[in-house]
């Protein structure tokens, strides 16, 4: 429905803080594949605000499965 109605920035949104909650609930993995898949979204739109947030949860992602 995001696509739809042009609001695939909202989607990307939930996405990646799906994957940051997922991070901090410990289940790193499944963070990585949300995090991952949401900034491949959200840089298609041209946006970059928050990706240093972002990418921080990643790599603490990364960091917790060793």
């Amino acid at each position: 429905m995001a696509e739809e109605k042009g609001a695939v920035i909202w989607k990307a949104f939930g996405v990646i803080n799906k994957g940051c909650v997922l991070t901090l609930s410990g289940k790193a993995s499944d963070a990585i594949q949300m995090i991952t898949s949401g900034i491949t979204t959200y840089r298609r739109t041209g946006s970059t605000m928050f990706m240093p947030l972002y990418l921080a949860y990643l790599t603490r992602a990364y960091l917790d499965l060793g």
